[in-house]
């Protein structure tokens, strides 16, 4: 257990010196483009969150993200926030170098979110009203979207985007062991579905991660200057961290945002895009900057696009009952088919993103 740590806080280190001698001209970080958030702006103070005012939920536990800015740019302090639910204090779940994130305990009927920030001598504030209707632990409560991705070494979808039922009193962990064990995987993983989950591997089970040979596409090899071996992997085993090279391993992202907590201490929405996906640069490959707490200065390989909505659309048509009568029809298949092979590009541009979810809503 000792050498075990020791070797995660030296693979730390190593990061961080990694991270500053990638000072790339691919993207700049940005706060989280989920259309839910909302900004509440002063001379001094922006306050951006993840919540949805109004919203109607029947889910016990929600989890939201804070991004609270000066005028400079820079982020607030978590000591100079408070957050409160019916005058209840809420306590910081996690705090990195771009957001601060919350869970609230929702109360049943109204709950009314209060942010407020106190900088430099000014005080703003945000509030929000959130409505809980009653349900039980168990009930299906909802939809979210999932994908498990390994575009990084050309695997593609481990698991390609599905709508998963939402159930209550489930966190972000224990929907993810459902999904793996239902397509026939296993894993590997620290901590337990109930507090402090890493997912470490992905493991061969029924079903085989490795349908084809693994590659790293060439625009990553470029980015990663030499730091990777497309030999160090075992294919009888699966795929997990440190595979490749010892930057590697799976993180995951919610609406368009990496969470700075782990699976188990995440709870999901009616409506949830969450993205599984195996990176090779602790992140700098998928979108991800801030991981580790590299901050955003050294900007992402690629610049950090948003593929939730074509993501979504995939996975409710590979979840229509009807799926193969839907593709049969009016260009569809062949639409479908760019779609996906854009998803899985680790350099697609927005546009071409956005273009492809035209060209499929244009075959409807």
């Amino acid at each position: 257990m000792y050498n075990k740590l020791k070797n995660k806080v030296s693979l730390l280190l190593i990061a961080f010196l990694f991270a500053v001698s990638f000072i790339t001209t691919g993207g700049s970080v940005q706060a989280a483009s989920n259309t839910n958030q909302v900004t509440n702006v002063t001379d001094e103070i922006s306050i951006t969150t993840s919540l949805t005012d109004q919203l109607t939920t029947k889910s016990e536990k929600l989890t939201f993200d804070l991004w609270a800015k000066d005028v400079t740019g820079n982020k607030i302090s978590s000591s100079d926030i408070t957050v409160t639910n019916n005058e209840q204090h809420v306590d910081v779940n996690w705090d990195d170098l771009e957001k601060t994130s919350y869970t609230l305990q929702l109360d049943i009927g109204s709950n009314n979110v209060v942010i407020q920030v106190e900088h430099n001598g000014q005080v703003t504030s945000k509030s929000y009203t959130l409505i809980r209707e009653a349900a039980e632990d168990g009930d299906v409560i909802g939809s979210f979207t999932f994908s498990l991705e390994a575009f990084t070494v050309g695997l593609g979808y481990i698991i390609e985007p599905i709508q998963v039922d939402l159930i209550k009193g489930k966190n972000a962990a224990q929907h993810l062991d459902s999904v793996i064990n239902e397509y026939g995987f296993n894993y590997d993983y620290t901590g337990s579905l109930e507090s402090g989950f890493y997912l470490s591997s992905i493991l061969n089970g029924s079903n085989h991660v490795y349908k084809t040979v693994p590659f790293i596409p060439d625009v990553l090899k470029e980015k990663l200057e030499g730091n990777y071996d497309e030999m160090s992997y075992d294919e009888q085993y699966g795929l997990g961290e440190f595979d490749f090279n010892y930057m590697s391993g799976w993180m995951y992202s919610v609406n368009h945002n990496f969470p700075n907590v782990g699976f188990a201490d995440h709870y999901l929405q009616d409506g949830d895009v969450m993205r599984v996906q195996y990176t090779l640069a602790y992140g700098l490959d998928i979108g991800d900057a801030n991981a580790m707490g590299m901050g955003g200065e050294y900007g992402n390989f690629f610049g950090k696009v948003d593929k939730d909505n074509l993501t979504k659309k995939i996975a409710e048509i590979n979840s229509a009952p009807n799926k193969e009568g839907y593709l049969s029809i009016n260009g569809r298949q062949a639409a479908y088919d760019y779609a996906v092979h854009v998803l899985q590009k680790v350099d697609a541009d927005q546009e071409e993103i956005d273009a492809a979810l035209s060209d499929i809503y244009a075959t409807e």
